[in-house]
């Protein structure tokens, strides 16, 4: 009976994937849908998609990959951030897959963040470093 209970919690985890796995195939501007959110944080997939994000707000732009272990690391605290304030546009950008974003942004290493105002970046960190992020966001996202 625990069996069954688990199997059924798997398929609705999977079924839940594969619509995920198809909004993002298939575009999410083909089927009406905005930019996807996770817990207050904007996933992007390209420049065009971190213009219409940022919408004339304050943005920390974090950039990471899903091999980097200090991304994994400070992933919980960016999306605590994110959850806890209104007040700016949280975006993630895999490196991996936005070689635009990441050429535009001259982004070296990873986790990088990026906060910018109107066109103009107020602050840059290198790497996974708890304190001067929340220092930043505290400074920056009033």
């Amino acid at each position: 009976q625990d069996l069954g209970v688990a199997f059924v919690f798997e398929a609705l985890f999977n079924m839940q994937r594969a619509v995920f796995a198809a909004r993002h195939t298939l575009g999410r501007r083909a089927l009406g849908t905005s930019l996807p959110r996770f817990g207050g944080i904007v996933a992007v997939e390209g420049l065009a998609d971190m213009d219409k994000a940022k919408a004339g707000k304050t943005s920390v732009s974090y950039f990471t990959a899903s091999w980097c272990p200090p991304c994994k690391v400070i992933s919980p605290v960016f999306t605590e951030l994110a959850a806890s304030n209104d007040n700016a546009a949280f975006l993630k950008i895999d490196v991996d897959s936005n070689e635009e974003a990441c050429a535009k942004y001259e982004i070296r290493s990873v986790p990088t963040f990026v906060f910018e105002k109107d066109g103009e970046t107020l602050a840059r960190l290198q790497g996974a470093d708890q304190a001067r992020l929340e220092a930043l966001v505290k400074q920056h996202c009033k």
